[in-house]
């Protein structure tokens, strides 16, 4: 199996409407890599989506300086690791850090989702085995009310969320403060998800 292209979709709301509805999902990059088997790898970039997209898109100007789409071609999609390192060092002269670093990353999300395919393997499987066979859901944004229109983040209140930093009622040392207090979200024992059931995922 060899790759035939990689191509970057740029996903961006209307301009006018970022400022009322904007989040982490205001825009997005999938990027999708396609084989000569007809098997297509599917991963997301998050980063500048324009940025990260020309960073994929790129032509070849010289050997460590060309997009990252054209470093892939004939490769072995399933050779993630060898990809990678020839994805870092065809970037030296641009890249490094920052969007090309999240580039990679993004297209190493779709490899990954490639050999899965191929292998007719779960993903957490081939990176070495699931350590939950259940995941609780939380809110992942600090809010545990509802965010926005119906079907995108309208689920209600309380959530059980990570702490980032302290907040008021906190002992500074990462503890919870006590129930009641400022700044306490209330723990409740939200669904489950069993592990690698896509129709169980919100």
């Amino acid at each position: 199996m060899k790759i035939t292209s990689g191509e970057a979709i740029e996903l961006r709301l209307p301009e006018e409407q970022i400022a009322d509805k904007a989040s982490a999902g205001q825009n997005c990059l999938v990027v999708k890599i396609h084989t000569d088997e007809g098997l297509v790898g599917v991963g997301e970039i998050d980063s500048h989506a324009r940025v990260a997209k020309a960073a994929v898109d790129g032509p070849f100007v010289h050997s460590v300086c060309t997009g990252l789409a054209r470093v892939m071609l004939g490769l072995d999609p399933l050779d993630i690791r060898v990809i990678n390192e020839k994805l870092y060092q065809s970037t030296f002269y641009y890249g490094r850090r920052g969007v090309v670093v999240q580039a990679i990353g993004g297209l190493d999300i779709a490899l990954w989702d490639l050999k899965g395919k191929a292998l007719g393997q779960p993903i957490h499987r081939l990176l070495g085995g699931a350590f939950h066979d259940r995941q609780t859901r939380g809110a992942d944004s600090g809010s545990v009310e509802p965010t926005g229109p119906a079907g995108r983040g309208t689920r209600p209140a309380p959530w059980r969320r990570p702490r980032a930093r302290p907040g008021p009622g906190d002992d500074g040392r990462g503890g919870s403060p006590p129930p009641g207090s400022p700044g306490c979200v209330r723990p409740c024992p939200p669904p489950s998800l069993e592990a690698g059931s896509a129709s169980a995922l919100p």
